[in-house]
Parts: C-alpha cells; sequence; structure tokens
C-alpha cells in the first residue's frame, strides 16, 4: 500500500525487475484501502501515517495471520543532545509530508504496539530514528 502515486512506480519498477508473482502495489492511504486475503506479514517503512493511525491499523491488521511480523522503521524526535538540535527539522519535514502524516512524537509506534506482542525498540542516529518489531497474537 502505498500513498503516493509517484513512489509507487518505483516500486512496480522494483518488482518488474525481480520478477515477483506475488507483490501488487496498491495506491491509497492505508485507512480506505479495500484489502482482501490474509498476509504472514506488514513493513512499514516511513510510514507515520499508518503505524501511528488506528483507522489504519484497523483497516490492515484483521487481514494478517496470527504470528503475522510486523515491524516499522521511521523518524521521532529525540531526546539526546544531537537529537534535540535535530528535532525543529523533523517537525518541518513532518509539515511538508502527507496530510495524513501525523506530528513526530518520542514513540511514535505507541499506537502499533497495543496490537503486537513482543515489541522490540531500537533507536538510531542520535535517536532520531527507530525500528520497531514484534508479532500478532489474536486475545
Amino acid at each position: 500500500i502505498e500513498i503516493s502515486p509517484e513512489i509507487s512506480v518505483n516500486a512496480r519498477k522494483r518488482i518488474a525487475k525481480n520478477k515477483w508473482k506475488n507483490v501488487e502495489v496498491m495506491v491509497a492511504a492505508a485507512q480506505d484501502v479495500p484489502l482482501s486475503g490474509v498476509f504472514d506479514g506488514l513493513i512499514m517503512f516511513a510510514a507515520a501515517d499508518v503505524y501511528a493511525s488506528e483507522e489504519a491499523l484497523d483497516n490492515i491488521f484483521p487481514h494478517l495471520k496470527t504470528g503475522a511480523r510486523v515491524a516499522a522503521f521511521g523518524a521521532k524526535l529525540s531526546s539526546t543532545r544531537l537529537g534535540v538540535i535535530l528535532n525543529p527539522i523533523l517537525k518541518l519535514l513532518f509539515k511538508l509530508s502527507f496530510s495524513t502524516t501525523p506530528s513526530p512524537n518520542h514513540e511514535p509506534w505507541q499506537i502499533l504496539a497495543k496490537r503486537v506482542e513482543n515489541l522490540e525498540v531500537k533507536e538510531y542516529f542520535g535517536g532520531s530514528m527507530f525500528l520497531v518489531s514484534g508479532f500478532v497474537t489474536r486475545k
């Protein structure tokens, strides 16, 4: 799922180059993209409009298998000395992004964490980037 038609072109080129038959690109907001089927995993790269959105996750998670791996990578506000200097730049970049992208915070994975078990959080680049991963369980 890709919200940007321009970025989806790159994904389609990569799919064609690698001759992947099990990959499809859908241009839509994750909040209301029509999904069918069940998936083994979910990867969100720089997708704050997805991993920080109840509506997007409500739309996607019913289509994930029990035990599906979930990973998200993105930007966050930092508390480190270097990171605090970069926070205003990050805030500006987020304002220039899609209207569905929420303002950055120190733990943008909080909404995702309510749905993913054994969430592991790693921070990079002076605490201004993160990688979280875990798996889906059904209660």
